[in-house]
């Protein structure tokens, strides 16, 4: 080979590796930017803006500054997943709002560089009317913030943190782990751990106690006794069952909700009070125990053990039915509406995306149909017959679903 055709062969070879390099780093570039907001860094300041609010007046990002963790939601109504991250948002900003301080900002973006028009405006107020949403939405006349924080699709999401700093942006959303996502990122950043049960709409992996082999065998002869509604039979075998493990929960709690369902409520309150003082921890005993103070006309105790269930899982559906039973007990409607509503969200929808276009069934929930049904007697109460009657036609497709599970368990 000649001396100039090493030469330009040399630099054939130089300009490709050169190539190469600005390739696989611009490549590598865009992956590690493929979040829904591309203008912004985890880490960085975030980028000042000022939106007139829906209900007037004007709000700034810095008006929280040193004071509150702000979630960003920038949404739009032609986006059906838009609805479903408000949901998740309102869900959070009720958890946290009070005793953590979170705030949460919806900025509604125009899907073109204009105005906010009055069609817009009255659509955002019917969902609102509809989902009763907490927070402040915010305008975004003319995508100027959406432009600013170079938004690329609908719902995108971010979390500014008390100094004023991006703590997290969302990637793109995704209807398996967006709400996941959501919620857990939510939480870090507020500094609340995050629990071992995780909240995925209900399906979570608990870590479960392992009872040591002799109280299991015992626990094993007493479900049998109990699907055969062999009772007398099956309390004998859950007491053995307790006192072969000191440390084992669930034989407590069924033989609590036997004894309540005999009427024996001084035994139930005795096994119940076991259960809670061996696994403080423990949610089912903290909601068992607060249906168990329903029913004694304790409506007091009863939210407390309701709270206390949801600090330990957020996303407990039954938790949050006791709690609407509690206000409706108390007269407080609205608020047994948004809590029959929530046990909504947490039951109705599981497995739906999951499950999407497949024959599986979700699971059947008896708190999901009396939520519903109570929800649908609300609104026959205060004289929305329509909209009870989609309710309680709920309410009894749950309940024949509830009712067919039984039939086949006993064949």
């Amino acid at each position: 080979m000649k001396k100039n055709e090493m030469k330009f062969y040399y630099l054939w070879i130089l300009i490709f590796n050169l190539f190469v390099s600005v390739y696989f780093a611009s490549s590598v570039h865009a992956i590690n930017n493929a979040y829904a907001i591309q203008n912004a860094s985890v880490g960085e300041k975030a980028l000042d803006f000022s939106l007139s609010n829906l209900k007037g007046g004007s709000v700034a990002i810095t008006d929280y500054q040193g004071k509150n963790t702000v979630a960003v939601c920038f949404w739009n109504l032609t986006s059906k997943d838009s609805v479903k991250e408000l949901d998740v948002l309102a869900q959070l900003y009720s958890w946290y709002n009070k005793e953590n301080g979170l705030e949460v900002l919806a900025v509604y973006t125009p899907p073109e560089p204009r105005d906010v028009n009055e069609t817009e405006i009255a659509e955002i107020n019917k969902l609102l009317e509809e989902k009763k949403y907490p927070f402040l939405i915010l305008l975004d006349q003319k995508q100027t913030v959406y432009k600013l924080y170079g938004v690329v699709s609908f719902p995108s999401f971010m979390i500014i943190s008390k100094e004023g700093k991006i703590d997290y942006l969302m990637p793109m959303w995704s209807p398996l782990k967006g709400e996941d996502n959501v919620k857990d990122n939510v939480k870090k950043a507020l500094g609340i751990e995050i629990a071992a049960v995780h909240e995925s709409k209900q399906m979570s992996i608990k870590r479960t106690f392992k009872p040591n082999k002799d109280a299991a065998m015992e626990m094993n002869m007493a479900e049998k006794f109990l699907k055969d509604g062999e009772f007398d039979s099956a309390v004998i075998k859950l007491k053995k069952s307790a006192e072969a493990d000191a440390n084992y929960v669930k034989p407590h709690i069924m033989l609590a909700n036997i004894y309540d369902k005999q009427g024996n409520m001084a035994e139930a309150l005795v096994e119940y009070s076991a259960a809670i003082s061996i696994n403080p921890d423990e949610v089912q005993p903290h909601i068992d125990y607060g249906f168990f103070n329903l029913k004694k006309n304790m409506p007091d105790d009863a939210f407390a053990e309701f709270k206390k269930a949801l600090e330990l899982d957020p996303a407990s559906g039954d938790s949050h039915y006791g709690l609407g039973a509690v206000y409706r007990k108390q007269g407080k409607k609205e608020d047994a509406k948004a809590e029959f509503k929530k046990t909504i969200s947490l039951f109705a929808d599981v497995g739906k995306d999951l499950f999407a276009g497949m024959k599986k069934k979700r699971e059947v929930h008896p708190n999901l149909a009396n939520a519903y049904n109570d929800l649908g007697e609300i609104l026959l109460e205060e004289g929305n017959k329509e909209e009870a009657l989609v309710e309680l036609k709920k309410a009894s497709d749950e309940y024949r679903g509830i009712i067919e599970k039984l039939q086949k368990r006993t064949k």
